[in-house]
């Protein structure tokens, strides 16, 4: 019986799911965009949690950014060139957030925007 047992573990260790690379980009922006909405709502009192999620998005964006950068990357050029502008302009917001505060409702709004993509929707015109 313990034989049939490890055949069955086995069989269902091998059943996990095949994240694609799409899937793993969306997960990761989702996490992300999630903490970094819950530590705007938060900043005045947890100012550190706030720097923290600011700096794991620009840590996104700087990876993106890095991608596209690679000249075997698939995306039309154009793509790859705007992902490098959006990821640019991250960098420069976060860097004002983190110096003289303001309004970080941007950065979602563009991560949201990237999800969006990712998930197949259309993008707003």
């Amino acid at each position: 019986m313990q034989t049939q047992s490890q055949v069955e573990l086995a069989y269902a260790n091998s059943q996990t799911s095949v994240r694609t690379a799409r899937g793993v980009e969306l997960e990761a922006f989702s996490s992300i965009t999630r903490k970094l909405a819950s530590s705007i709502e938060d900043s005045a009192q947890n100012y550190s949690q706030f720097a923290a999620s600011l700096h794991n998005n620009r840590k996104l964006w700087i990876h993106l950014a890095s991608s596209v950068a690679d000249k075997n990357n698939r995306l039309s050029k154009e793509l790859r060139g705007g992902i490098f502008s959006l990821a640019e302009f991250v960098d420069r917001k976060t860097s004002e957030l983190l110096k003289s505060g303001g309004d970080a409702q941007v950065l979602l709004d563009i991560n949201s925007e990237i999800m969006r993509g990712l998930r197949g929707a259309s993008a707003i015109k």
